[in-house]
């Protein structure tokens, strides 16, 4: 079967669309392509998935005290193919939602009602999310307690904590 004159031409601009996409960025400041560039639709949204709120976690066995805190969610590798097929990064950036979702629910939070903010939805699901990471990797100490944080992974470390949970089961 050969290909039709149409078909290797759809092919051909396919692979030149997915190369230019692939090139670096590069700033053009000629008023000219300024004025073009309204008319042309631009398919890079996101250059990068940018992580700005990260998930770490430790663990401990029951009586013992809590190991280092180790990263949870680590960004997947990017290729070709993520451009029309990435589950792992869709995922990835669901997750990173939820984690602003709680920040944002924590902040409205009145310091002074009880149950604390344990109860909100968001806190569930993050612990939940926590739990799953755990028990999908290699943790040792993942039978006894938990304890998860969020950081802002753009400040220093030292002014880096947005929100400690209390100790929960790891389980």
């Amino acid at each position: 079967m050969n290909p039709t004159p149409q078909l290797v031409l759809l092919v051909a601009v396919a692979v030149v669309v997915g190369g230019v996409a692939l090139l670096p960025r590069r700033e053009i400041g000629h008023p000219l392509v300024v004025l073009l560039r309204v008319l042309l639709p631009s398919w890079r949204f996101f250059d990068d998935i940018e992580q700005t709120t990260a998930l770490i976690v430790r663990v401990a066995r029951a009586g013992e005290p809590f190991g280092p805190w180790r990263a949870v969610l680590p960004v997947p590798t990017r290729g070709p193919l993520h451009l029309v097929w990435n589950p792992a990064g869709n995922l990835l950036l669901a997750q990173h939602a939820l984690l602003e979702r709680l920040l944002s629910d924590v902040a409205e939070w009145d310091e002074g009602r009880t149950p604390g903010p344990e109860t909100l939805v968001s806190y569930q699901l993050v612990l939940n999310l926590v739990r799953s990471e755990i028990v999908a990797g290699v943790w040792p100490g993942a039978d006894g307690r938990i304890q998860f944080k969020l950081v802002d992974a753009t400040a220093p470390a030292a002014a880096a904590d947005l929100l400690i949970s209390r100790e929960h089961a790891a389980c």
